[in-house]
């Protein structure tokens, strides 16, 4: 599959970006209420943490993740909604800065984390000189982009759209991703996450007979 060309910003400012995730079982209320608290509906996933090889399950709990690129005008200006296991987080795309999410992934990876103040430039520097720019010239990876916390932690997120899912646990990706400066940044980042997802089903609701009662119906 070849990449996607990038969508900008159509004002050239910042895009930036917001996800809802819940861990555990999928909820379609919740779900429901964060799309109703940015306006409307959200590119949804589903997977978790992985480790080892293709065929490695995800690891429980379940992560679900609704995801919307949005103008600078359009950020929410409320505190999200208090839903019982779900929590949000916006950012600011600093690479390449007005990139929209590709249409065609069919995998996405995160990588969030904190850095200590005293190597905060130079973890900028890795990611912007030389891993991001080594991980976008995999095959099949359809696009990079960072973003910066508006406030709150982890400071920082790499999200990166694949064709598939299993593009980041092949060589080819891991040849990219381990170099003497990665090595080195892991010792100063701290409360890292990292997930992979596939595109959710799509779930509908399926109304009773008697219009009282409802089930959802995965499609």
């Amino acid at each position: 599959m070849s990449p996607k060309k990038k969508e900008d910003s159509q004002d050239g400012q910042n895009l930036f970006l917001l996800l809802a995730v819940i861990e555990g079982e999928q909820d379609e209320t919740q779900l429901s209420a964060a799309e109703a608290y940015v306006g409307r509906p959200g590119e949804r996933w589903t997977g978790g943490r992985r480790k080892g090889g293709n065929d490695a399950p995800f690891e429980p709990p379940q992560i679900h993740l609704c995801m919307w690129d949005i103008e600078a005008a359009d950020v929410p200006t409320q505190p999200p909604p208090r839903l019982p296991g779900v929590w949000f987080w916006i950012g600011r795309q600093i690479v390449p800065g007005t990139a929209r999410s590709p249409a065609n992934a069919g995998g996405l990876v995160c990588n969030m984390t904190d850095v200590d103040s005293t190597h905060d430039e130079e973890l900028n520097d890795w990611y912007n000189t030389e891993h991001i720019v080594r991980l976008g010239l995999v095959p099949n990876v359809l696009a990079v982009r960072r973003f910066e916390s508006l406030d709150g932690s982890p400071r920082y997120m790499a999200i990166y759209h694949l064709a598939d899912v299993e593009v980041a646990q092949g060589p080819e990706w891991q040849v990219a991703s381990m170099t003497p400066w990665t090595m080195r940044m892991g010792r100063f980042r701290s409360n890292q996450q990292r997930w992979s997802f596939t595109l959710a089903p799509k779930i509908e609701l399926d109304a009773a007979e008697n219009g009282t009662n409802s089930s959802l119906r995965v499609k």
